[in-house]
């Protein structure tokens, strides 16, 4: 299991006059042997957030909107993890751009990433994007597999 980011609860809304003091951009994984590891990460590592959706696409996890410490961006940011090199990469969206919002839901379908509803910044509620639109640039599925295990 992967967690990416969050908020720790030290430092945030109750304890603080800073609301995203305890947001956190760290990666851990669990192993089902009962253990936590922070993993170092290198790449262009996202802003600390909360409330964002982090799917597993293959050796990727596309780490989706959120509510972050800086300024929002109109358009949802979306960053891929590549699982091998442990490297992040920040993707430029194309073709019509997606709202950007927090508490929304995320599915792989198909080898796309489905994105639901959500808060947009200002309190707008979201409807579902439309049918076929996913960020562009994720990797393409992997083959299928064939019956029997050979090419």
């Amino acid at each position: 299991m992967l967690v990416f980011g969050g908020d720790s609860g030290g430092g945030g809304a109750l304890e603080s006059d800073e609301p995203a003091a305890g947001y956190l951009n760290d990666v851990w994984v669990f192993s089902f042997g009962g253990e936590w590891e922070r993993i170092r990460t290198g790449g262009q590592t996202p802003a600390p957030r909360t409330l964002h959706t982090a799917t597993r696409v293959d050796e990727w996890l596309a780490v989706m909107g959120g509510d972050t410490v800086s300024q929002p961006s109109d358009a949802m940011e979306v960053h891929l993890l590549h699982l091998g090199e442990w490297r992040w990469y920040s993707l430029v969206p194309r073709g019509e751009l997606v709202p950007n919002r927090f508490g929304h839901q995320a599915a792989l379908l198909g080898g796309a990433v489905l994105v639901s509803g959500g808060v947009r910044f200002g309190g707008a509620a979201l409807a579902p994007s439309p049918p076929g639109r996913a960020p562009a640039g994720l990797p393409p599925p992997p083959p299928a597999p064939v019956p029997g295990g050979r090419p």
